[in-house]
């Protein structure tokens, strides 16, 4: 349910698996080169979900190769979670992928993912301030938030759940029935 099986991938002849389900984001705190000192937090993260599921960007949320802005979507965003991880939080995201980036990650083209963000979105034409949304993601070989899990590489985790509370393991199950009917 979380993964789509395509192809052959390996020497091993084994499915390579393109997950539905991919992290976005964690918490922590990052300096970047450009944009200088911010933190992610667990409500950063849960701003982040409310913002999508009440459509603050008023379009649909893509993921692109390379944060190519204006190129083709690699795959499209459904739903967005946070989850508990062994340290912090992280932000993943339910996707639909086009038949062009299944392909390019069955084939290993890009093995990460980076997330267009704002912590300050506001509305271009209303100006009505949101807050921390996430604006799209990029299929990129060279994240600048290390630490997360690699694309081609996430595998369902046989204890995951055990450390979630009631609600978390809820939204967990809705996110991956959502998968399915995908």
């Amino acid at each position: 349910p979380d993964f789509i099986r395509v192809g052959r991938g390996g020497d091993e002849g084994k499915p390579v698996e393109v997950p539905k389900r991919l992290q976005v984001m964690r918490t922590g705190s990052f300096k970047h080169p450009k944009y200088g000192p911010f933190s992610i937090t667990k409500e950063t993260l849960e701003k982040i979900v409310q913002n999508h599921e009440e459509r603050a960007r008023g379009i649909d949320i893509a993921i692109d190769f390379g944060h190519d802005t204006e190129g083709e979507a690699a795959a499209w965003i459904q739903k967005l979670v946070v989850e508990p991880l062994k340290k912090g939080f992280g932000l993943f995201a339910l996707s639909d992928w086009t038949p062009t980036g299944e392909e390019r990650v069955r084939n290993k083209a890009y093995k990460y993912l980076s997330a267009d963000f704002s912590l300050t979105y506001a509305d271009a034409e209303t100006q009505k301030k949101f807050g921390p949304t996430l604006l799209g993601a990029g299929l990129t070989n060279r994240p600048f938030i290390k630490g997360m899990d690699p694309v081609i590489q996430l595998s369902e985790n046989e204890n995951e759940g055990e450390t979630m509370n009631e609600e978390q393991k809820k939204e967990l199950a809705d996110a991956k029935a959502l998968a399915e009917k995908l």
